[in-house]
């Protein structure tokens, strides 16, 4: 428990941070609400107190304070908060710095601000960064879990952008992590484990002067059809600027749908619309006659709207859950395995409260995961160089009661029937991708037992009394 004595000690400790406790929560627009929001309703644990520290010295007295009264507590960097606590959050919104160093190429960022931040605030730069794809995203988590983006096939994982990270340990020290090559290499996949974050220092990258996106809405007799295009996505492309997602989904009152989001990286001289309809880009998309067509031309900061509109809802706040599958390619059967995922969920007596079930088939052209020795991480497993990315959603309605544990169930599911289908078409299995974790999954899910390994022993150095449990734990 968490008592008035124990938060004035922590103030006379050096801490001159912002506290929250519930009792301030008036108003649902109001700092705490702002501070306790998930963006899966399901991951919310009612804490009771909140800490903002605004300083790597407030981070390093609250990290002392919480180790001595072993008081449970979970980081929140700038989004989807999932990581959570039932005592206390360490909420990191006072880090929300965005630096451009022309002379270096570099970006210096904080963890603590969602990347419709970042990207605003370098609307007026001739840069951008490897960052998230959704809006509501957070910077901190991203840039320690993986990092797929729009710019995968360009640059890479957003994590092999990473220069540095600083980060606050449980004694207190302010380190950054290239001062142990071996903790660099592991905070790109499983950074939380290890500190709080309060600095990435990533590299700058040219801003492209404009992007073609949107979606395009089919009905599901056309799943062969844009499978088969997605699949040659993944095995036949060689042009980086050219990425794509399908999508089957529940949508309520039309039964199980397609959505197809083409994405096209602008080049100066080049109209992205009339590049975007050549046949051997996405020309056949309009020919498989979509019944819904939101695509056009936006500047790249826009670029995290496009997907945004589909998993958004008021305030930033969604209800979902969501797990992921990683293979080397696609294939017919992988794409079927999810829509009989959803048609059997809709089957159900309950199957109303499945509307907003998800797929996505994520393809990403050969080598874009390939990592050099300079931006080496945890994940993907050493050697991989393409992983296709499927990700399992279930929509949990403000409206109805929670079902977090049954839909994680369901969720499990779909996994298990899209690795099926997988095997009997002769298809790698890649070890789960860490932004995609659904709590609860066990970190040998998402490490080769090498790599693991070598994450307990820096465990050990950095955490002995494991204090820092990311959602994925890394038991000691």
């Amino acid at each position: 428990m968490v008592s008035s004595d124990l938060l004035v000690e922590l103030t006379n400790s050096g801490f001159n941070g912002d506290i929250l406790h519930k009792p301030d929560a008036v108003q649902p627009e109001d700092a705490w609400d702002l501070a306790t929001r998930t963006w899966g309703c399901q991951s919310r644990k009612d804490p009771k107190v909140v800490l903002k520290p605004k300083t790597t010295g407030d981070t390093s007295a609250a990290i002392l304070w919480l180790k001595k009264h072993k008081i449970d507590f979970a980081v929140r960097s700038g989004g989807t908060a999932q990581s959570q606590s039932d005592q206390v959050i360490l909420d990191l919104g006072h880090f929300n710095k965005v630096e451009y160093d022309e002379s270096k190429q570099q970006v210096v960022l904080g963890p603590g601000q969602s990347w419709r931040m970042v990207y605003d605030k370098l609307t007026p730069s001739p840069v951008t960064v490897m960052g998230g794809r959704l809006a509501p995203v957070g910077v901190g988590g991203f840039l320690t879990g993986g990092g797929l983006c729009y710019l995968t096939n360009m640059y890479g994982l957003a994590t092999k952008s990473v220069i540095d990270y600083q980060l606050v340990l449980a004694d207190g020290r302010v380190i950054w992590a290239s001062e142990d090559p071996e903790l660099a290499q592991a905070m790109r996949g499983a950074g939380y484990s290890f500190g709080v974050i309060t600095e990435i220092v990533v590299k700058a990258i040219p801003k492209p002067p404009s992007v073609y996106g949107g979606y395009l809405l089919y009905p599901l007799d056309k799943l062969e059809a844009l499978a088969k295009r997605v699949e040659k996505l993944s095995t036949e492309n060689t042009n980086p600027r050219i990425s794509g997602i399908l999508c089957v989904l529940a949508v309520p009152n039309a039964g199980t749908m397609c959505v197809l989001l083409p994405f096209i990286v602008g080049v100066e001289g080049e109209d992205p619309a009339e590049f975007a309809k050549r046949p051997e880009v996405f020309g056949w998309a309009w020919d498989l006659e979509p019944t819904f067509d939101s695509s056009g031309v936006y500047p790249f900061e826009k670029a995290v709207f496009v997907q945004d509109s589909l998993m958004s809802r008021p305030k930033g706040l969604g209800s979902w859950q969501v797990t992921g599958a990683m293979l080397s390619s696609f294939g017919p059967s992988v794409f079927k395995a999810g829509a009989d995922w959803i048609a059997d969920l809709h089957a159900r007596p309950d199957g109303e409260r499945f509307h907003g079930a998800t797929v996505t088939y994520q393809a990403f052209m050969k080598g874009a995961f390939a990592l050099t020795p300079e931006t080496k991480g945890v994940w993907p497993p050493p050697g991989c160089t393409t992983v296709n990315v499927i990700s399992v959603i279930i929509e949990q309605h403000e409206t109805l009661p929670g079902h977090a544990e049954e839909n994680a169930t369901h969720m499990r599911d779909c996994v298990e029937r899209i690795y099926t289908a997988a095997r009997s078409e002769g298809i790698e299995i890649i070890k789960n991708y860490p932004n995609y974790l659904l709590a609860g999954s066990p970190a040998e899910e998402f490490y080769e037992d090498d790599v693991l390994e070598k994450l307990k022993v820096l465990k050990r150095k950095y955490d002995p009394e494991n204090i820092f449990h990311s959602s994925i734990r890394i038991d000691i």
